[in-house]
């Protein structure tokens, strides 16, 4: 049986072809694909 719950953040902007994060039987989260987005989905650098 598999045990894995794909997560999506409140508020973030829903990724394109990929998940933003997969949970699986154990404690262990991976993560992958983080990018500098804001809300409106373009890309911010810092000051």
């Amino acid at each position: 049986m598999k045990h894995e719950r794909l997560i999506e953040v409140p508020g973030w902007i829903r990724p394109i072809g990929h998940i933003g994060g997969v949970t699986a039987s154990g404690w262990h989260i991976f993560l992958a694909g983080q990018v500098g987005l804001d809300e409106q989905g373009h890309f911010v650098s810092a000051p």
